[in-house]
């Protein structure tokens, strides 16, 4: 926030136009850092910990993140606004391995451990960060880009987390 505040005051008064864009996670077969690590471990065959998992996170496909950015260069109406950017649909993380197993070719499998316990253990390792952002919730509003500028995700998060992991298998043949 305090960069798009300097960004802001660097811009004000410039016949140059702002356009802040604030996405989640961005994801993609490709996709580098946390995305990347999931999809490594989602290949293995280990029984994941997301049996228990009813949270709901927003995401970003890296096609609709681009669809939008095209949509903000194309539309007047994009100007010198703040927009928050997401997939149609926010999932649980347990779906999110779901899609991605699907797209591999494979069955997604989980094994059963309650989430205080996760919540716990997390702490005593000093993970609790890796536990917030694969147990708690976060979903973004987009009602602004589409009551603004018309735009909904062209891909449904299903869509691109079943080609995520289709792609991310032929990337490691």
């Amino acid at each position: 926030l305090e960069a798009e505040q300097e960004l802001k005051k660097l811009f004000a008064g410039s016949d140059t136009e702002l356009v802040v864009i604030r996405p989640p996670l961005v994801y993609a077969a490709h996709a580098p850092g946390n995305f990347a690590r999931l999809l490594k471990l989602v290949a293995s065959n280990l029984p994941l910990p997301f049996a228990d998992t009813n949270n709901k996170r927003s995401f970003v496909a890296l096609e609709n993140l681009v669809d939008f950015i095209q949509t903000c260069i194309e539309h007047p109406n994009a100007a010198n606004q703040t927009f928050l950017v997401a997939d149609q649909t926010p999932i649980s993380t347990r779906e999110l391995v779901q899609y991605l197993k699907q797209g591999m070719g494979k069955p997604a499998r989980f094994i059963y451990i309650p989430q205080p316990l996760m919540k716990l253990g997390a702490a005593c390792i000093g993970k609790s960060k890796l536990y917030e952002q694969l147990f708690e919730s976060l979903e973004v509003d987009t009602i602004k880009a589409q009551k603004l500028l018309g735009w909904t995700a062209p891909l449904s998060t299903q869509q691109a987390m079943l080609q995520a992991g289709q792609n991310y298998l032929k990337m490691k043949e």
